[in-house]
């Protein structure tokens, strides 16, 4: 067999961290039409030290990093990124501002880094054409996807679709993802399960398929509006997947102005700056209720030419 010794001497090693099985899936899918071989490597807080220290003194690197995250903690966030630049021959980000954050604070050269986006799948894009015929003023679906977590901004969702669904154009509906040792995820499913005004769909964490990712697909392309409101990104990765999902199916993003989601949205409109949670409500209700045929065709064709300046399909080859 093969030691770590020699595969350390002739092949690199792909390191990717907290990454779900859907982004190792689609890693894949990308990866297997350019290399023979490919060996995930998770290495604990145990050795992440060790590991570190003999980065320092090997000049050999032959580990490529994703970065997925931005800590919210200052010396956590250095911490992240000064651990990259040790280790890796190159510095694979999602965003512009980790990329930013390399250069400018850690003087990483620009060889070494690089940028890439999300992969969405084919399956998720929606034809412009019919995606505004089928829109109904009188019938407009506001929809939630994600877990079930404070910084998913889920009771701020809760305290919109309450309001929401008082006017009987609005149809809502809630997938929400929760872990059972979760104690506030628990508390928020058990009241949803108990509720009957908003339409409530319990997804298992563990339980990721093909079919849960066309089912996710399917949802975006036929609903309307789609409520994000993060309260912050350290809660996902730095340039989410659901975002990327939501602009492939053409549908209006309301959200939070936090991070980068103006820089890959491409607009603010939908977007609030609103610290205070009860303001927030406030401006997505009344954005909501305030969306037209004129200004939900006008967002889609936005939405539509911000896809082609992204460029973000399956066919695209994450590591380069």
């Amino acid at each position: 067999g093969l030691s770590i010794e020699s595969i350390n001497k002739s092949w690199n090693i792909y390191h990717y961290n907290t990454i779900t099985r859907n982004d190792f899936n689609i890693l894949l899918s990308g990866l297997f039409t350019k290399y023979d071989v490919i060996v995930p490597i998770y290495i604990s807080n145990k050795f992440r030290l060790s590991f570190l220290f003999k980065s320092i003194i090997d000049n050999n690197k032959k580990v490529n990093r994703i970065l997925f995250n931005w800590p919210t903690n200052i010396l956590k966030r250095f911490l992240y990124f000064f651990e990259a630049k040790i280790v890796a021959s190159k510095v694979i980000c999602i965003s512009n501002r980790q990329l930013n954050y390399l250069d400018s604070n850690l003087n990483i050269s620009r060889k070494k880094l690089f940028i890439d986006r999300p992969i969405v799948p084919n399956s998720f894009y929606s034809n412009l054409e019919y995606k505004i015929n089928k829109f109904n003023t009188q019938k407009i679906e506001v929809v939630f996807i994600g877990r079930l977590d404070k910084g998913k901004g889920i009771d701020d969702v809760i305290s919109i679709m309450n309001k929401l669904i008082q006017d009987s154009r609005f149809s809502c509906k809630i997938y929400g993802i929760y872990f059972p040792d979760d104690e506030y995820g628990k508390k928020i499913h058990n009241y949803l399960e108990n509720q009957k005004v908003i339409k409530y769909t319990a997804i298992s964490r563990e339980s990721y398929s093909v079919q849960i990712e066309d089912k996710t697909a399917s949802i975006f392309k036929s609903c309307d509006i789609f409520l994000q409101p993060y309260r912050n990104i350290s809660s996902t990765v730095d340039a989410p997947l659901l975002i990327y999902e939501a602009m492939a199916a053409l549908t209006v993003i309301i959200s939070r102005n936090v991070g980068e989601l103006s820089n890959i949205i491409g607009s603010d409109k939908f977007l609030f700056d609103n610290k205070d949670n009860d303001s927030f409500v406030k401006s997505s209700i009344e954005s909501i209720k305030k969306i037209t045929v004129n200004i939900y065709s006008e967002e889609l064709k936005r939405l539509d030419k911000r896809n082609c300046e992204l460029n973000i399909n399956k066919d695209d080859i994450w590591i380069v």
